[in-house]
């Protein structure tokens, strides 16, 4: 119904960017079906990257060692060396709890303090090499300035990717990304580079909606259904106005 008083009021976009919700697809078939459905690219990163930290959890469990039990009367230097070599992993297991993170982070996005950092984490085990690789490619398909036929050869070498499959979590993040998920993923390549970041996501959109609630939350005569759907659209009428005046006064 929100949809609909949007497009009775004359609102009808292009592209219409959705998480990955099952309520959207059939309602924006229904109002705009000239407009091409977005998934946020975002959100699905986030996803894939919860997949991804499971595995890594996998990880840290299986390289973190029990504790040893202290037998009677003075250790011998087998057991000091022992109990040393597993304290030094089970810091090292904490190490990689702890800076779990960078293994998802983007590769521009890590700080030159961490590389370091990120490459020692990675020679605890070969499976967060297979991730780190993982992710890499990931950043790598969802690039700003790619061709869909440059997208679509990534994401094909991923699925055939035998290292991949082989782990039950990157399965389950290629699941996430699937051929009917791509589609609409890659939507944003349809438009100019330059304005790619502004329609791959609905990031600004969460954000309008913080503002929105906000509002609810001061008045509360806006609380009833028709009041905030008058507010809202009086709202976008607002953003509209600032925002041609503004490109006049760039004019």
């Amino acid at each position: 119904r929100f949809l609909q008083n949007l497009k009775n009021h004359g609102f009808s976009p292009e592209t219409v960017v959705t998480d990955r919700s099952p309520l959207y697809p059939k309602t924006i078939a229904q109002v705009w079906p000239e407009a091409k459905h977005q998934l946020c690219v975002f959100h699905v990163i986030s996803e894939v990257n919860e997949h991804v930290l499971d595995a890594v959890r996998e990880v840290r469990r299986a390289i973190k060692p029990k504790r040893i039990k202290k037998g009677r009367g003075r250790p011998s230097k087998r057991h000091r060396a022992r109990t040393k070599k597993l304290k030094e992993q089970r810091e090292q297991a904490d190490r990689l709890f702890r800076r779990r993170h960078l293994i998802v982070t983007k590769r521009s996005n890590i700080k030159s303090d961490d590389q370091s950092t990120l490459e020692e984490l990675l020679s605890l085990s070969p499976t967060l090499k297979t991730l780190r690789a993982f992710v890499d490619d990931l950043h790598q398909l969802f690039a700003l300035r790619r061709s869909k036929t440059q997208a679509w050869r990534i994401w094909k070498r991923m699925r055939r990717n035998r290292t991949y499959l082989s782990n039950e979590h990157l399965r389950k993040a290629l699941d996430v990304l699937d051929k009917d998920n791509m589609t609409k993923l890659l939507t944003y390549l349809d438009s100019a580079p330059s304005a790619r970041s502004k329609v791959r996501t609905n990031n600004h959109v969460e954000r309008c909606n913080r503002v929105l609630r906000y509002l609810e939350k001061v008045r509360y005569k806006w609380r009833r259904r028709r009041t905030i759907v008058r507010h809202i659209l009086l709202q976008f009428a607002n953003w509209m106005k600032r925002k041609q005046n503004n490109a006049k006064l760039a004019a």
